[in-house]
């Protein structure tokens, strides 16, 4: 704690060192985007008795999880910490879950083996600070892939079902204002659950497919925007949801 208030004494001390007020005011402003990329663990449901609402406060200790980063998928963080082979060297990948169908087979239409570690859902836990000059500002989780739904808790309060959270690599943004404590350490579970239509193969690749951040700032959603293309005889239209960040407050 005592590194962490001089790092920042330093940086003010040095900020005013410029030539203006409006440089300094400039180089305080927090950092418009802070990922979550390490100290991430994982554990599967079923190893888990406790609830969200205990497992994203800091007093849980992960014991016996499995270290992550993100993005990464369960069956991939599994992997690197050697429960299962390298799937693309040799056949290791018949040694995955599920994977045990005839070779040729389609394996798309065989339900899912019910001894499947893949068949519940897995929790994905980290614990992260949150800068102090985001005080009064909106704060917004990011995620850029969820796979495919997703309860999420935050400090001991569940601030998304999988209701809300749905979909497969969709971007899904959650206003913690009112639930981050900036300044201190801060923690956030949330069970990954397959599609119960996929089989094992594929649902193995649930899990955050892309990158988690923090940002801040009003985020006023604009009407989605739709565009067609002709390119020659082919025709394609694209969705781009639009968002004004406005002032950064």
């Amino acid at each position: 704690m005592f590194k962490q208030l001089t790092f920042g004494l330093i940086l003010l001390f040095l900020s005013f060192s410029g030539s203006t007020m409006a440089q300094s005011q400039r180089r305080q402003l927090p950092p418009a985007r802070i990922f979550l990329r390490e100290r991430w663990t994982i554990q599967s449901s079923a190893q888990v008795k406790e609830k969200g609402d205990v497992l994203s406060q800091g007093v849980f200790q992960p014991r016996n999880w499995y270290p992550a980063k993100v993005p990464s998928t369960v069956a991939g963080t599994l992997v690197d910490n050697k429960v299962y082979p390298d799937p693309f060297v040799g056949m290791n990948l018949r040694l995955m879950p599920g994977c045990s169908y005839p070779i040729g087979a389609n394996f798309s239409l065989r339900p899912m083996p019910e001894d499947s570690p893949f068949r519940v859902s897995w929790w994905y836990r980290t614990e992260f600070q949150v800068p102090a000059n985001y005080r009064g500002r909106n704060i917004w989780l990011h995620f850029d892939g969820v796979n495919f739904r997703a309860n999420i808790w935050l400090n001991g309060k569940q601030i998304a079902t999988s209701d809300q959270i749905a979909g497969t690599f969709r971007l899904h943004e959650l206003n913690i204002r009112d639930t981050a404590r900036t300044g201190e350490g801060n923690s956030t579970g949330r069970p990954q659950a397959p599609d119960s239509r996929l089989s094992v193969p594929r649902a193995s690749g649930y899990g955050l497919g892309s990158s988690v951040d923090l940002r801040y700032g009003h985020r006023v959603p604009l009407s989605a925007r739709r565009e067609r293309h002709h390119v020659g005889k082919t025709r394609f239209a694209s969705s781009i949801p639009g968002r004004n960040r406005g002032r950064r407050r």
